[in-house]
């Protein structure tokens, strides 16, 4: 996560799904902080924030979230802080937990003290620039902030947590191929159950999808929060005039023979 990417339409989606996911959960966030780049446009996609046809969709979701990162921008405060300060993730029943710390190395020392002050969360979501581990890069490696190591899904997990995690898609295969191998390698690295997995896909602007690892207690709440969010994004899309993609597909996983198997919901 950069500061520069606070309220871009990839907020407002981020944000509605943890929303509706961590709903009668106590949600921790962990940005995963890195400094902001300069060489790139990253965070530029903010037009859905002008009051025209296209903005109605977003407001009908949430109106709330909408007119807050609206103002967010509008003053030129993108900054983490501003999202803790209107406690946009905060529930009527939970106050949401943060941890802003810039992400450093040794990255496991940092992890273990995240871990520590978000301690009394049930669900954890981890914000980290690019997503999940890739073989180019070791965890003591510079760039290696930019990433979220399996290690460090693991010790979350092994401590009890349900995860979401952001995960950047390239162009390298279809986007349900890369979430599938992503899958194989929480499986296969973290050992977490097929079953106790599920995705959601973002489709607005730029690709980016969000990989769901629930604990076993926790599944079948999850599974009904999921629901729920659907059922709300499809309420919403019968409302409007245009026709539109949906701005999220929702994915279950499930064992086929010696593959995984996504299936829409």
């Amino acid at each position: 996560m950069q500061n520069k990417y606070v309220g871009d339409i990839g907020d407002f989606g981020k944000f509605l799904l943890l929303k509706s996911v961590s709903s009668g959960f106590r949600l921790g966030v962990n940005w995963c902080l890195v400094e902001d780049e300069t060489n790139n446009n990253d965070g530029r996609f903010i037009d859905y924030l002008n009051d025209d046809s296209e903005s109605n969709e977003y407001k009908a979701l949430d109106s709330d979230l909408y007119e807050a990162l609206k103002a967010i921008v509008k003053n030129g405060a993108r900054h983490i802080s501003k999202i803790e300060e209107l406690k946009l993730l905060d529930s009527v029943d939970s106050k949401t937990q943060f941890f802003d710390e810039p992400r450093l190395s040794p990255l496991i020392d940092w992890h273990n003290r995240s871990l520590e002050h978000l301690e009394c969360s049930e669900i954890i979501f981890y914000d980290p620039d690019n997503g999940l581990e890739i073989p180019s890069v070791k965890i003591d490696d510079s760039p290696s902030k930019k990433y979220l190591f399996f290690e460090e899904v693991k010790a979350a997990y092994d401590a009890g947590k349900s995860i979401i995690i952001y995960q950047h898609t390239t162009r390298e295969g279809k986007v349900e191929e890369q979430i599938i191998k992503r899958c194989q390698q929480l499986t296969s690295r973290v050992s977490i159950p097929i079953r106790n997995m599920a995705v959601a896909r973002f489709r607005r602007k730029q690709s980016r999808f969000y990989l769901i690892l629930f604990q076993e207690k926790h599944r079948e709440a999850i599974q009904n929060n999921l629901q729920n969010f659907i059922n709300l994004l499809v309420q919403n899309s019968s409302r409007l005039v245009q026709n539109k993609r949906p701005m999220f597909i929702i994915y279950t996983c499930s064992n086929h023979s010696d593959s995984i198997e996504l299936r829409r919901i």
